[in-house]
Parts: structure tokens; sequence; C-alpha cells
């Protein structure tokens, strides 16, 4: 059973000190539909609803609109309309509830996805709180998907690996204000450097192993605590020239490193002048690296067993851990 309504009105009666709070209770959601249409076009006339009282009233609406969803695709929109009781007809269900409740579709979800995280596991309410105190959805959704990450990566991957290719969520100060685009946050959940510090991978590799680490430049010396905390040392790099220009703060960052690190005695199998920079146009897809370095590692290191660390894609003759 879900209160309408039930924060700002809870809280006024028990400053009137009174013990008993009227209420109406519904048999049904359609009972209901029209007093959660009236409470949305209620709030247009004073403070727009909290995360929590969205999601509350978005859930109700949700189960009468995914009924009219697919009749609304492909007929004329009536216009967006703020909380009107009219939802939009040319919207999917979690577009025409979010505009319901005062929010972007994508915003609504979220929400409702760090409320019902929150709800599964008490450990997360501090992030449903946080949100409630600053009503900023995506910070929480952001950090939501962070915990969820480093959840994700918990389970060790088996056997051992000689050979160990990493594309790490790195998380740092690149939100790019002003500048036109966004950060790796908009796009994936990112960890820490210590987050990355805290994964066992020296117990994921053999006695000999190497390592390729992606590096962006602004934290290049940030990622040697990342690579001694797995128990490799740095020996060589590769430069990923990516032709087009990439804005940065300082110049355009039109590189990014391929840290190439060793434990124990692991040069490369069969020994090839491979050239240091790689001149590769970057793909519309964020973050993503070319397929040629890895034909790179194959070529440089043939035998072993593999893994790929944040992998987007499985690919044949590698293991896969985490997620990118």
């Amino acid at each position: 059973m879900h209160c309408l309504g039930r924060y700002r009105r809870i809280k006024a009666c028990e400053l009137l000190g009174w013990e008993e709070i009227p209420a109406s209770r519904f048999a049904s959601l359609a009972d209901a539909y029209d007093q959660l249409r009236a409470e949305c076009e209620e709030n247009t006339c004073r403070l727009g609803f909290s995360p929590a009282e969205a999601v509350t009233i978005g859930r109700g609406l949700e189960v009468m609109e995914s009924k009219n969803a697919k009749g609304r695709q492909g007929r004329p929109g009536q216009g967006r309309g703020a909380c009107s009781g009219n939802l939009p007809e040319h919207r999917e269900t979690r577009e025409a509830v979010g505009a319901s409740v005062g929010m972007g579709g994508t915003t609504y979800e979220r929400a409702k996805q760090v409320i019902e995280a929150a709800e599964a596991d008490p450990k997360l309410a501090p992030i449903a709180e946080e949100m409630a105190r600053t009503r900023n959805v995506h910070r929480a959704f952001r950090a939501l998907r962070r915990v969820q990450a480093v959840r994700k990566v918990a389970d060790a991957p088996k056997g051992k690996y000689t050979v160990l290719y990493a594309d790490p969520p790195w998380q740092y100060g690149d939100s790019r204000d002003g500048l036109g685009t966004s950060g790796a946050s908009a796009h994936y959940p990112t960890m820490s450097i210590a987050q990355l510090c805290e994964l066992p991978v020296s117990e994921w590799a053999t006695r000999d192993a190497v390592l390729f680490l992606w590096v962006p430049s602004p934290i290049l010396f940030e990622s040697a605590a990342v690579i001694k905390a797995w128990g490799f040392q740095y020996k060589a790099s590769f430069v990923w020239d990516k032709v087009k220009h990439n804005l940065g703060h300082y110049n355009s960052v039109r590189h990014e490193f391929l840290l190439v690190c060793t434990r124990g005695s692991c040069l490369p199998q069969v020994p090839r002048p491979v050239d240091s920079i790689q001149s590769i146009p970057k793909s519309r897809t964020h973050s993503e690296k070319p397929e040629a370095f890895r034909r790179i590692i194959d070529t440089l290191y043939p035998k072993g067993k593999r893994i790929e660390l944040f992998a987007r894609t499985r690919k044949r003759g590698w293991a896969t851990y985490g997620n990118h």
C-alpha cells in the first residue's frame, strides 16, 4: 500500500499536534487514478514533488499508463504540459509518467532505481536520503551505480592469467563544465583510485605476467598507485593518437596511454618492433578502444591464459571480468 502526498501532510499534522490523520483508502489503482492526477495538478501550485513522492505517484501511474502506451504510439501528441491530467499520448510510459510528476523520463527512471535499491537493501538507504536532501537525482544515481559496479566485480575470476588487459572506469574531475561535452561518469559508473586499488588483481595473475593498462593523460601519475596495488611494475607504454581533436582543459588531448607493466619475468614471447605510437581515429562510442591494440597484445603474447578487465564485449580466447 502506498500513501499519496504523505511527507508534507504528515509533517503538517505533526506540527498541529494531531493524533489522527484523515485518509482515504482506495480499493484499486483504477479508483485511485483520479486522485493521483489531482495530486500532480495540485503540486504545480507549490514546491515540486520530492524524488520519493514522484516515484510513489509514478508507480501508480505506470500501471495505468502502460496499458495505453502502445495505443499512444504513432498518434499525434497534445503537448507535454507539466503535470497535466492529460498525459502526452506520443510518449512511452516512462516519458508520460515522468512528465506527469514534473520530471524527464530518464530522471524519473533514475529516481525510481535509487528508491527501489534502497528499499531492497538498507545499506543503500544513505544514497536515497542524500537524494531526498539535495533533490539531485543524477548525483544519487551515479553514486548508486558506483556501489553496484564495485559489488559486481566482487566475485573473483577463476584461475590465474598470464596476460591481463584493463580499461578501468577511472573517476576523476572530468565533468568538462563549459566545454560542451560530458565526463566519463555520464556514460558509465566510475571507480576511484582507492576502489581500483582494492581489487585483488595480483591474486588473478600468474607469477610471470604482463598487464596492459589504459590510462587517460590527466591521471597518468595517479595510476602508479593502482599498478603497485595490483602487483606490477611499469615497463613501457603505447600511445594511441586519436587523430581527431578532443577538447581538454589545457590542450587538445588527442592521445591516451596504454601502459605495459609486468611482474616476474615476462618479456614479449614473440619480439616484434611494434611502433609505440598508433594513429587510429577514435570511434563515436565514448572511451571505446581500437581492436588494433588487442591484436598487438595477441601478437606479442600469443601464449597463456588472458583476461580483459572491465570488458565491453566478449572476445574469443579471452576471459572477461567486470563491466565497463
